[in-house]
């Protein structure tokens, strides 16, 4: 099926030629292997042996290496890559199990994907094996156990780490435009004991497109001779068909019985047998292997994006997808074998000693994604359930079966997603068929079209993040396929913020934050290219996921999803091929609004564009009344010159009154002034993309715009604020204050003002960088009474001015690190885990007996967005036991701690801490990351609980003072 893309009436078969027949091959090496930013587990030589962290033992021998490391439950949600520096691949052992995984040869080692489901909480054993370990002297020397960077390296290790092999696209001949491929018939006979193909065929059906044609030319790389092309014919009892190899151009030239017409169809039938070439762009894209212990045979391939040439004769180009296909796979019979392939299973043909497995795909489907995996799998099963409610489909995980234990669940969990993904994108594209998943010993995982390959323990429960990625591309890549690997993030950026949006679905907006916040980027490639056949993560993958997190923002909630649901369905690409601008002109259609900016900014610009892959933005505000309404200006600032990015930005603005307002503006110029009208709502901080929806660096920042409303004649202290710039911050400036007032270069503007009026000065703050930003703020002296929650007072981050004199901690809801001497608080950077019911208690001294109020606050010193918690508690006092459960709010920006009042009047009597009762706190959210602002529990603790009464010139707010 010949795609050309056309969702606005355009064709873009030009676009597709000039591709396929660019010149400069290239070729991307992964380079040496930085491990700067990875965690090292263990490793072999002095650099590496310093910075690892977990191990805890590591002997060598010259044939073995035995370590054991130890791993917390937060890092089991990172992936791990193993490199083996060695003459031969080893044999490896994890935590007794046989690590399944075919080895990626590099010229620096052997590199391995550890699967997370062999690891565990606590203490891990590895043992590695090798016949020659030693190299030039050396023992092991830069053997190293390291984290893998997101998604990317997870899901896709071998393209990740792949070194000095082509990454675009071959050359296309010139007369494959002129035919259309319709159907492919393909019948296979793999050896189980080598990486050969005993027998094969493929029958070819076409269209001819130009009445020229004389020549079938398809992609076949004959591995040198070794992949042998025995005959060529139109089918059964027809004449043979002269052809030739073209090795240096790995293409099969057949020569026609006459010209085809345009319009009409032809057919050519090719036999071939041997061994596939081992070598490909991602690995071997045709491989036997063994798994388990004894060792059991599974062959199995991996075509994307241009292996499928290396193991039978196709056209092997995204934008031509066959209408259907059949694939027969012939195996020895009555050993157990299992065969997956595409399609819906059509039969299983008993032979005598062998059987042929025939399934039979109906759907228009990409040569990359054709494929067939064998070996004595066994299956755990669900089915799904149209969105109609009228058909049932298998979802099947064959797996090997000394891996039941780790994926027995994953059926269900995939069910779970899948119900997901079609209740938001539409009903799952293939239903007439199956969805499965086959175990093989890559260590990526592959979207094969309704046979997704998956590395041997991979799908565990069905909802980590390869499964749902893999699962996503039937929607996005296997439904929908880019006409050209330019237009690769249609797959994967795609795929990339499908596992968000999930995590969103099933565990809420923290891990989806999480997840979001965590995505690097590349600020050297652009999205769309020639470039994308790299299959760069930063770029392609984690970026290629931003642009449809930022179109999110800008065209709103309910649209977004409208937008994702009609691509998902678009008649003009539906089962196709298709490029960036279809995507956009959906998007523009759904929206209503011209998106040219928008995409052009962000698919297509790179560090050698002016500006910039990414916007730095820095802003200030300054707030003045008119009557009595307050006004604040926003300053935004982009840094650098030539084209402005164009983008809707938020600010969050945090107000006296407690309320926090969100603004927007429609950010469009290098330097711009945007005045809201906030009515009688007093300003007091700012923070620019609190909820980072838009790729960004950031400058030097003042967040604070205003001191707000202040009575005269009362002590007061309020510390100014600056973001994004280098530690620490020196303050200068404030004339202007009123009187009695002073600014300290630590920023803490304190004292007692001592006349009324409106006043506004200026202040400067520089970093430790020697930048600076300047700003007007404003404060009015008032007679009038404030309520007492505006009143704000300075603590310090150990405690200071706290009402009672002591208290006592039992016990920890994080680690024991604390900050700034605060018990309770997790200090900057810690990782830990906190599972729910975990406990500590708080045992203030009582200064003397009576009756007593129960505060507690959340500690918002990491100024993260949407820290909060749901927190226990039971109050031990001189009466009865008072239990509950109380939810902590999210940080406010400049108001930071907001003290709750959980009980009114609790007896208490008089006495030491530790002695007469006090508050048990009790984690009701579970886990949290320590390092992670946005995950519930986490670097938020709960840090003060205050016995008493709150004295008025408090209120019920706390300026945090670090």
């Amino acid at each position: 099926m010949r795609c050309f893309s056309g969702v606005a009436g355009r064709t873009i078969g030009v676009l597709a030629a000039i591709m396929i027949n660019g010149v400069g091959m290239q070729f991307a090496c992964a380079g040496k292997l930085d491990l700067s930013q990875r965690r090292i587990l263990f490793g072999v030589g002095e650099e590496i042996r310093d910075r690892a962290t977990a191990v805890r033992a590591l002997s060598v021998a010259p044939t073995e290496l035995v370590t054991t490391f130890v791993l917390e439950r937060q890092a089991l949600e990172t992936g791990y890559g193993l490199r083996v520096v060695g003459l031969r691949p080893a044999e490896i052992e994890v935590n007794a199990r046989r690590l399944d995984i075919e080895p990626l040869q590099r010229s620096d080692g052997w590199y391995y994907r550890v699967p997370e489901a062999l690891l565990r909480v606590g203490v891990n054993e590895m043992v590695i094996r090798s016949s020659k370990a030693t190299r030039e002297g050396t023992l092991w020397d830069g053997t190293v156990m390291f984290s893998l960077d997101g998604s990317y390296e997870e899901i896709h290790f071998e393209r990740a780490f792949a070194e000095g092999v082509p990454k675009v696209a071959p050359p296309a001949d010139p007369v494959q435009p002129k035919f259309d491929v319709l159907f492919y018939d393909c019948s296979w006979t793999p050896s189980m004991t080598a990486s050969v193909l005993n027998a094969a065929s493929v029958t070819v059906r076409a269209r001819s497109l130009d009445s020229s044609l004389t020549t079938c030319v398809l992609d076949f790389d004959s591995n040198g001779g070794a992949l042998a092309v025995s005959s060529v014919d139109s089918g059964p009892s027809t004449p043979l068909l002269p052809f030739s190899v073209d090795t240096a151009n790995n293409k099969l030239r057949i020569t026609l019985p006459a010209p085809v017409p345009a319009g009409e169809e032809f057919q050519v039938r090719i036999n071939y047998s041997g061994t596939p070439r081992p070598t490909g762009t991602f690995g071997a894209p045709y491989v036997r292997s063994t798994h388990g212990s004894p060792p059991v045979a599974v062959v199995y391939t991996f075509s994307e994006p241009y292996g499928a040439r290396q193991w039978w004769p196709c056209k092997d180009l995204p934008d031509d997808k066959a209408t259907s296909s059949i694939q027969r796979i012939t195996v020895p019979s009555g050993q157990g074998w299992q065969v997956v392939s595409n399609g819906r299973l059509a039969a299983v043909v008993n032979n005598g000693a062998t059987e042929t497995w025939v399934w039979e795909n109906r759907y228009p489907i990409a040569t990359y994604l054709v494929s067939f995996c064998v070996s004595n799998y066994v299956y755990v099963s669900a089915t799904y359930t149209s969105r109609d409610g009228t058909t049932t489909m298998p979802i099947r995980h064959a797996i090997y079966p000394e891996n039941l234990s780790l994926e027995a669940t994953g059926a269900a969990g995939t069910l779970q997603v899948m119900n997901f993904f079609a209740d938001r994108f539409g009903e799952y594209p293939f239903l007439d068929e199956k969805y499965y998943t086959a175990s093989h010993n890559s260590g990526a995982g592959m979207e094969h079209q309704t046979a997704t390959s998956m590395p041997g323990g991979d799908v565990q429960d069905g909802m980590q993040r390869r499964n749902v990625h893999e699962l996503a591309h039937q929607w996005f890549g296997d439904k929908i396929t880019p006409l050209t690997f330019d237009h690769l993030w249609l797959n994967e950026g795609f795929a990339t913020y499908c596992e968000a949006l999930w995590d969103e679905y099933k565990w809420g907006r923290y891990q989806f934050w999480s997840r979001v916040n965590g995505w690097s980027v590349s600020t050297t490639q652009a999205v769309v290219g020639p470039n994308s056949d790299n299959f760069s993560g930063a770029a392609v993958y984690r970026k290629g996921a931003w642009v449809l997190h930022m179109l999110r923002h800008v065209v709103g909630e309910q649209k977004f999803w409208e937008i994702m649901r009609t691509w998902a369905q678009h008649p003009a690409v539906s089962y196709g091929s298709a490029v960036s601008q279809d995507f956009e002109d959906v998007a523009e259609a759904v929206s209503g609004m011209d998106l040219t900016a928008f995409f052009s900014q962000w698919l297509y610009r790179t560090d050698s564009s002016n500006p910039p892959a990414q916007p730095t933005y820095r802003f200030h505000g300054s707030s003045s009344k008119s009557g009595s309404d307050w006004l604040l200006a926003l300053n935004t600032t982009q840094v650098g010159s030539g084209t402005p990015y164009v983008m809707p930005l938020d600010y969050e603005v945090v107000c006296q009154d407690h309320q926090t307002t969100t603004v927007r503006i429609q950010n469009s110029a290098l330097s711009a002034v945007d005045t809201v009208n906030l009515g009688t709502s007093v300003p007091l901080e700012i923070d620019l993309d609190p909820d980072n929806w838009v790729l960004k660096y950031m400058g030097l920042s003042l967040n604070t715009v205003s001191l707000g409303r202040i009575p005269v004649n009362k002590p007061f202290a309020y510390r100014l604020h600056a973001s994004f710039g280098t530690t620490p911050y020196t303050w200068s400036g404030g004339s202007g204050l009123p009187p009695g007032l002073t600014l300290a270069s630590s920023g803490l503007i304190t004292g007692t003002p001592t006349a009324t009026g409106l006043y506004t000065f200026s202040v400067t703050v520089t970093d430790g960088a020697s930048a600076s930003r300047s700003a007007t703020l404003t404060v009015e002296v008032t007679s009038d009474p404030l309520p007492e929650e505006v009143i704000v007072e300075s603590r310090t981050s150990s405690g200071g001015l706290t009402p009672t004199p002591a208290y006592q901690e039992t016990g920890t809801f994080g680690n024991t690190t604390s900050k700034s001497g605060a018990p309770g608080t997790v200090g900057s950077g810690a990782r830990y885990s906190t599972q729910v019911g975990a406990k500590a208690a708080f045992r203030p001294a009582i200064p003397q007996a009576g009756l007593y109020d129960v505060y507690v606050t959340l500690d918002d010193r990491y100024s993260g967005p949407n820290n909060d918690a749901n927190v226990g508690y039971v109050i031990t006092n001189a009466g009865t036991p008072i239990s509950g459960t109380v939810y902590l709010h999210p940080y406010t920006p400049g108001l930071r701690n907001k003290w709750l009042k959980i009980a009114s009047g609790v007896p208490f009597q008089a006495g030491a801490a530790g002695t007469v009762g006090g508050v048990e706190l009790t984690n009701v959210d579970g886990d949290g990351t320590g390092s992670n602002p946005q995950n519930r529990f986490c670097a938020d603790a709960v840090k003060f609980v205050y016995v008493g009464p709150i004295p008025s010139e408090i209120g019920c707010w706390e300026h945090y003072e670090e």
